[in-house]
């Protein structure tokens, strides 16, 4: 019966094979692990970047409004007068041209009372805040004051010939802001806002809304995307990878005010197709290179495990010779032995050899032994005459033949009267020689 069993060069196929396989698992498992570290780190970078510009450009906007207030009290020798009249009927001379020169929305001039002295607009709450901080420590103080749009609030102490303080309060809009981004970091840019308030059972498209932005449509729709997450508020804490239209978009959030209603965020938006693009084919060249490597590796395996296994089974299919005496079959045949460097193989091969020389003069001392057996069984030593074991031999071999060749079978007994006698009188010498040589001693 033949047993089924697995080849050799399969075992080491598969040895190889699951070696490889938990090695590549690891490689993959670290390469995948690189790579989204190595993508954290640019979203990390990107999102430093955009704060580093976004602080930059509100340094500068900060350092326009405080330069043009200087140059503009100096103009209007602020410290020699004893009032501040001047100063309210000069600003709103000024406040067209601050329009259209620095962007300046609205403009506030409160003493140090919180008498309002001049102002464009109503009188907001942070701004009060930001004025009662300016007026408590002297010096300017600078915010994102986002009511329903986002806007840049400086606020910077002035004091008159009577050293009386009073603080001029410019809004400004970001708009500005937003294009000297996405000119200098050469991305899209929005301002969003996100309703605190919202709760789970109303519409999704409530609770974000773009107030501005370099694409407008593109921020619409990557918003809209945005909404399909239930994790929202942890989105914009780590921000955002998004497709659309087989390109990826990864936005960084980045807070720019908040209120127990609303929160306000500007957005960076990068187009980062041609990064995750060549990641991807990083992963295919390792996945190929990889199948690629498996091939021949199997490939190899097979080729150099496959004449080991020929010669086993070969061995293997000759090794029951041994045991139906075939002595001289075994020793012709081939086991294919190498030309040029022996092996375990041809150790065994050797083994045999020498197991079939030692098995065949033991079968041939067996033989013999079995024949000597064999006469002592059936012949009597001294006579060398057939005993009583041939006899029944020769009975039982008669009696079966009688059905089949149709025969009888008779029995001659012969018996020596007396040969006690011959013993005692003459000596067992006599006797031995009577029955070795009856019929002379009879005649």
């Amino acid at each position: 019966m033949i047993k089924k069993s697995i080849g050799v060069p399969t075992k080491l196929l598969l040895l190889i094979v699951s070696t490889l396989l938990f090695i590549a698992i690891g490689f993959s498992s670290l390469s995948y692990w690189r790579l989204q570290a190595d993508f954290q780190a640019f979203q990390d970078n990107n999102a430093l970047q955009g704060q580093r510009q976004v602080n930059l450009h509100n340094e500068v906007l900060r350092t326009k409004l405080t330069v043009w207030l200087e140059s503009f009290t100096d103009l209007i020798e602020l410290s020699q007068q004893n009032d501040f009249s001047t100063l309210a009927l000069q600003l709103e001379k000024q406040y067209n041209a601050l329009q259209f020169h620095l962007n300046v929305e609205d403009i506030w001039l409160v003493d140090y009372k919180h008498n309002i002295l001049f102002a464009t607009n109503d009188f907001p709450t942070p701004l009060q805040e930001n004025i009662s901080q300016v007026l408590r420590v002297h010096e300017p103080k600078s915010r994102i004051y986002c009511p329903q749009s986002c806007h840049f609030l400086l606020s910077v102490p002035l004091l008159n010939k009577e050293g009386d303080i009073v603080v001029v309060t410019m809004s400004t809009s970001l708009v500005d802001t937003l294009f000297s981004l996405k000119t200098t970091l050469n991305r899209d840019v929005a301002i969003f806002k996100v309703d605190n308030s919202w709760k789970k059972d109303q519409p999704k498209r409530d609770r974000v809304q773009v107030i501005s932005a370099s694409n407008k449509s593109l921020t619409e729709s990557l918003v809209a995307l945005s909404l399909s997450d239930d994790a929202l508020d942890e989105s914009l804490q780590k921000g955002l990878h998004l497709e659309l239209t087989d390109k990826s978009y990864l936005i960084n959030v980045l807070p720019l005010s908040k209120n127990p209603k609303n929160s306000f965020y500007l957005a960076l938006i990068d187009n980062v197709t041609a990064y995750k693009t060549k990641n991807s084919d990083y992963q295919n060249r390792f996945i190929f290179s990889l199948s690629i490597v498996f091939i021949l590796l199997a490939a190899l395996v097979y080729f150099i495990s496959s004449p080991f296994t020929k010669r086993l089974l070969l061995l293997s299919n000759a090794l029951p010779l041994l045991s139906q005496k075939k002595f001289e079959k075994f020793r012709h045949i081939n086991f294919n032995r190498p030309r040029m460097f022996a092996d375990e193989l041809d150790v065994l091969a050797d083994s045999t050899q020498d197991l079939c020389s030692e098995l065949e003069q033991l079968n041939l001392v067996v033989e013999q032994k079995t024949k000597e057996l064999e006469n002592i069984a059936m012949y009597d030593l001294l006579t060398g005459l057939p005993n009583r074991n041939m006899l029944n031999y020769q009975l039982r071999k008669s009696l079966a033949n009688i059905s089949r060749h149709q025969d009888g079978v008779a029995v001659l007994f012969i018996d020596l009267d007396d040969f006690k006698k011959v013993n005692e009188s003459n000596g067992h010498n006599i006797g031995d020689q009577l029955l070795f040589k009856q019929p002379n001693v009879l005649g």
